[in-house]
This record gives structure tokens, sequence and C-alpha cells, in this order.
């Protein structure tokens, strides 16, 4: 049998962070057990000009008071669905999403990645004018206002 090795899920965030720009980020509510619970997503692309790194990386955050209801968040947000949404935007070629496996967390985090082909001139206005929207519109969430970073 295969050897298991405990991560621990800040560390490689900030690792993550390390490999990213922040483009932008928009706060949320997500329902979970009839209730609304604030989040904030963080999205990112890849540092430098790397053509293999296409692709927009999402991450939800809500934090939970305990540790029952951060498994109704996570339970909530391995529902969420991206797949469809993505089949519907020109240029997105795959989709990748898990969950915090971390069950003694109160930090759930939901992380999405995009990966878009070359003929997306503009990743940002693919952002802009496709993907949130679609978000806003297709998903079990109730997004707030996009934020860009820099601008």
């Amino acid at each position: 049998m295969g050897r298991y090795e405990i991560i621990n899920l800040d560390e490689e965030l900030q690792e993550l962070f390390s490999k990213e720009e922040m483009l932008a980020l928009f706060d949320f509510e997500l329902l979970a057990n009839g209730r609304a619970y604030p989040g904030l997503c963080r999205i990112s692309k890849a540092k430098g000009a790397d053509p293999n790194s296409r692709y927009f990386s999402f991450i939800f955050i809500v934090d939970s008071s305990d540790s029952k209801e951060a498994a109704q968040i996570k339970s909530s947000m391995s529902e969420l669905s991206f797949e469809r949404l993505c089949k519907t935007i020109p240029g997105i070629t795959k989709e990748t999403s898990f969950t915090n496996p971390q069950s003694t967390s109160r930090h759930c985090y939901y992380e999405l990645y995009l990966y878009f082909d070359a003929s997306v001139a503009s990743p940002e206005d693919l952002l802009a004018k496709e993907i949130y929207p679609a978000i806003k519109e297709r998903i079990s969430i109730k997004a707030g206002t996009l934020t860009f970073w820099n601008k």
C-alpha cells in the first residue's frame, strides 16, 4: 500500500500564490443548510509570459465558526459545478477543480482552474466579459462585484 503524506494547506497556498499574479477578486455568498455564508474569490494567473501557462486560478474561500459548520460548507462547495459553464465559453479548453480535504480546518477552500487556448487574445476580457457573468448567472453562489487588482 502507498503512503500518504499530510500536507499543510496554508503552506501549499503560499507556494502557489508565489507562482501566480493576482488578477481580480469578488465577494460572494454560498448557500449551505439554508444559510448564506460570505466568502471571497481570488482570481490569479500564472506569473510571466509562459505560453504553456494559459489559465485562471479561482480560489473560493469561506470561513466557518466550527468544524460542523465547516463540514456543511465543504459539502455545498463540493457540489459546485463549473463543467457545463466551461463548455459554453469559447476558448476554454479544460476545467479542474477540488475542495479543501483537511477536515480539521475551519477555512473552506474550493479551487478552480480554467485553461484557455491560444485563440484568447485578451484573457482579462475573457474573464470580465464571459467567465464572470457566467459564474454570476449559472453557479449556485451569489457573486458580488468583480474588482480588478491593478486597474
